[in-house]
């Protein structure tokens, strides 16, 4: 029954997460504006350096890869302007989480809420049986799994909505290799 009460907090913080990122971030045209904006940057990199592979002409090479440079330049100024969006989200979001983290702390303190199937590696033991008095390296304090359950659940629900949060650059490094290859 314990457990049931952690994963139940975890639920109810990830999604009231989710839903301060929603109004905080997500429906405001700004951002969905900077989005697209980052997209068609994005996209047209990609076809600068698809362009310049297929060239051969030295002077067209050259504008292409100053074309290039420009245009990654705007991108990367265009993923700071998205990550300054999400700075007022994220602090409310740790205050949620915090605040949900010490009310489950001072709940069970000391006391397992789960039995671990296994026996976790050491750095895994120290964090999944943190505060707890006894020797049993498979009991769960109530931190660990809050944690790991809030990492899940928050995750899942931005993807389910649409909001998952990828760096513009990061993003575009992966379809542009797979991309590139494929010529």
């Amino acid at each position: 029954p314990h457990c049931l009460i952690v994963l139940l907090a975890s639920i109810i913080s990830s999604t009231l997460s989710a839903s301060i990122e929603y109004f905080l971030i997500y429906r405001k045209e700004e951002f969905k504006e900077q989005q697209r904006h980052t997209q068609y940057l994005e996209d047209n990199i990609l076809k600068y350096k698809i362009n310049l592979k297929k060239a051969s002409d030295p002077k067209k090479r050259n504008k292409l890869q100053k074309s290039i440079d420009s245009l990654e330049k705007q991108l990367k100024n265009s993923g700071q302007d998205l990550a300054s969006s999400w700075f007022k989200s994220s602090v409310a979001t740790g205050i949620v989480m915090f605040g949900i983290y010490r009310v489950l702390s001072n709940l069970y303190d000391g006391r397992p809420v789960a039995k671990l199937p296994f026996v976790p590696i050491s750095l895994l033991q120290a964090l999944s049986h943190r505060g707890l008095p006894s020797n049993d390296p498979t009991d769960c304090a109530s931190m660990f799994l809050y944690g790991m359950l809030s990492l899940f659940f928050k995750q899942s629900i931005s993807q389910y909505f649409g909001w998952q949060k990828k760096s513009p650059t990061s993003m575009f490094k992966l379809d542009e290799e797979e991309d590139l290859e494929a010529i």
